[in-house]
């Protein structure tokens, strides 16, 4: 028999496999003609095209209405249809020795006018319908095995026909699950393909493959199902489709875990942290693995959606911009299945500001003779997580090379400029002492003090100060005789470090040690009596060293040397002049001797008006010069000297002038006024007998 409900399933259970035959009538628009050229073939029952195997294909063209009984029988008797101009006709027989139960589709297209088809057995003449209907597309389900089937296909329209059939086999599933599901209920997808098209899908946990008529078939596409209650665990689910045939799918299925079973969680974060980026410890267990992490300063338990979550546990985590002072962080875990532990959490305190150190001694730039131990204080702004260590180093760096103190050895040890010698700071409290046992060494010497609180930060501070254990020295150097109190001082000091000042005195020691920063350039004695002075000089450095005295001595002359001119004798007329005498003595203040005579000289003037001639004895001639400036030469250095001057002879009055200095600067002077006369008057002779 054939039913008559193109979708309805039916009871096919006698089927070995589903495979089926698809027949497609297309009555397609032609364009506007009153009638076709020629009547196909198969207009009439008595030529109906048979469908002798397929596949099957064919194309005719026109299917101007015949009167024919058996059209008038099927159209008019059986379903009532009326008006139908265009009708094709079909023969299949449903062979027993086809390997399924054949598919009879119908596809009929007339544009936007109404199309029919007509299904019916039996003999041309003696049909019996099985099923009609006006739809443009149906399905006949051929039940019967070697059942001759006629179709009659109808059209209002003129337009031309093609007939297509194809072999409907088996329908194809698919069907995928989540790996791993935290509820019953189960997103899928369960997808088929067929010839003809889907009509059920079917789902169920177990294997074995449902009927065509199972009651659990449904028509629409499902996207979930509920799992059974039960333990968690692998869970295995079926899946089929079928078409409108009936024909029943192979078995599709897909595995899930069900986990509904939440991981642990636990988060751990350092006491204390001198940064935002704090480092963190999640961790979590669970029987199937944990697939993410989350961490938030919010205590809102994220879902397992949530677009924060990472694969892998994070080593870090940055906390909001905010003041100092304890903040809270919470984490979770989630297993594979979307599962979300229940909230851990831990605290840590912000503390990112470093310890404010301070050195009191030595005071910064300090020139110190010694130094064993430094201090100061160290303090940190509340909130604050206090502080765990202090050290401190000091280096005297000369260039590019640096030495580090060892309090430990009480030396000095060559080492990188970039690697300090630290040592501990004991007790680090507000107030602390570092003992850097005695500093016997000379140099600019830089102490770091560095304190670290528990969080990480460090403060620190630097002085520099000098050490020096060495004395200057100095030299003293005075003129050996002097005219003067008051002498010129060639003063000289030297030091590791450097002289800051000077001293001069008559005693040794010194009644009071004043220093002063300048150099001395000279000297004054006290009051007294020529002879033997003797001066005293120190020197002091920074650091307070004071040199050993030095001392040197010079003899004080202020008794200038007797002078006397024997010739020309006092207001001698002369016819000429060759030679002058005289004495010369430098004897002292009692009971000191003088210092003795060092140089002595002459010059003879003739003077007119206010024009001034000098003799000068070289050139035998007078010489005009500045009145000032006397043209002088040397005379013997002698107790009685006597000196030839070439001849003098030109007529007028002179002045001789004759000086004698002494070693210590004392000058004696003589003069005597003569008169040159003109030759025959009564004038000496020039030259003592």
């Amino acid at each position: 028999m054939l039913n008559m409900n193109p979708w309805r399933p039916v009871n096919r259970s006698r089927l070995l496999s589903l495979v089926a035959a698809l027949l497609v009538v297309c009555i397609a628009v032609g364009g506007a003609r009153s009638a076709w050229a020629a009547a196909p073939a198969n207009d009439t029952i008595g030529g109906a095209t048979i469908i002798s195997s397929l596949p099957f294909g064919e194309s005719i063209d026109g299917i101007p209405y015949t009167t024919d009984a058996q059209d008038d029988q099927l159209v008019g008797n059986a379903c009532g249809f009326t008006s139908f101009p265009n009708s094709a006709w079909y023969v299949y027989t449903a062979s027993s020795a086809s390997e399924a139960v054949p598919i009879l589709s119908i596809f009929v297209n007339d544009s936007a006018t109404p199309s029919g088809w007509v299904a019916a057995t039996g003999t041309p003449g003696s049909l019996t319908p099985v099923g009609c209907g006006l739809p443009e597309r149906f399905t006949l389900f051929v039940t019967a095995p070697d059942t001759t089937y006629y179709v009659l296909v109808l059209g209002q329209q003129t337009g031309g026909l093609t007939v297509n059939g194809v072999v409907d086999k088996k329908p194809t599933a698919a069907l995928s699950i989540p790996a791993v599901t935290p509820t019953l209920a189960v997103a899928l997808a369960l997808s088929g393909t067929d010839e003809v098209g889907i009509s059920g899908y079917l789902l169920k946990t177990s294997p074995s493959t449902p009927g065509a008529s199972d009651p659990g078939w449904q028509a629409t596409q499902p996207t979930s199902f509920t799992l059974p209650a039960g333990p968690d665990g692998l869970k295995t689910l079926y899946g089929w489709t079928k078409d409108p045939a009936g024909n029943v799918s192979l078995t599709a299925s897909d595995t899930t875990l069900l986990d509904t079973t939440k991981p642990t969680a636990s988060l751990s974060l350092p006491e204390f942290t001198s940064t935002r980026t704090v480092a963190v410890t999640l961790a979590g267990t669970d029987a199937n693995g944990i697939g993410g992490s989350f961490l938030s300063p919010s205590p809102t338990t994220p879902t397992a959606a949530d677009p924060g979550w990472v694969a892998t546990s994070p080593a870090t985590f940055t906390l909001p911009a905010g003041p100092d002072g304890n903040r809270k962080l919470y984490g979770w875990t989630k297993d594979p299945a979307g599962n979300v532990s229940a909230t851990a959490s831990d605290t840590t305190l912000v503390d990112m500001r470093a310890p404010v150190v301070r050195i009191t001694n030595p005071r910064n730039h300090a020139k110190l003779g010694a130094f064993d131990e430094a201090s100061g204080s160290a303090g940190e702004p509340a909130p604050h997580s206090g502080l765990a260590f202090g050290r401190f180093s000091i280096v005297r760096k000369s260039g590019g090379t640096c030495e580090w103190w060892d309090p430990k050895k009480r030396e000095l040890v060559p080492g990188s400029c970039s690697t300090p010698l630290r040592s501990a700071i004991p007790r680090p409290h507000e107030r602390w002492h570092a003992r850097t046992g005695r500093m016997d060494v000379s140099g600019v010497f830089t102490l770091t003090v560095e304190f670290t609180d528990k969080a990480g930060n460090t403060g620190s501070a630097s002085r520099t100060f000098s050490l020096d254990v060495v004395d200057p020295t100095v030299s003293l150097a005075i003129p050996p005789l002097t005219r003067t109190l008051k002498v010129p001082v060639t003063l000289a000091a030297g030091d590791n470090v450097g002289v800051t000042g000077y001293m001069l005195a008559t005693a040794s020691p010194p009644p009071t040690y004043k220093f002063t920063k300048t150099k001395p350039k000279n000297f004054t004695f006290p009051a007294g009596a020529d002879g033997t002075l003797t001066l005293y000089a120190w020197a002091i450095d920074a650091a307070g060293n004071v040199s050993e005295a030095v001392a040197a001595t010079t003899v004080l002359d202020r008794q200038t040397p007797e002078v006397a001119i024997d010739f020309p004798t006092f207001d001698a007329e002369l016819t000429e002049l060759k030679k002058i005498a005289g004495s010369a003595t430098d004897p002292g203040a009692a009971p000191n001797p003088g210092s003795g005579l060092a140089s002595g000289r002459f010059a003879i003037l003739r003077k007119t008006g206010t024009a001034c001639k000098w003799w000068n004895p070289k050139q035998g001639k007078l010489v005009a010069g500045p009145c000032a400036k006397p043209l002088s030469f040397a005379l013997p250095i002698t107790k009685t000297w006597s000196k030839a001057i070439g001849t003098l002879d030109d007529a007028g009055a002179y002045t001789l002038t004759v000086e004698f200095t002494d070693r210590a600067g004392n000058t004696g002077k003589a003069t005597r006024r003569f008169t040159i006369v003109a030759s025959g008057g009564s004038g000496e002779r020039g030259a003592p007998a």
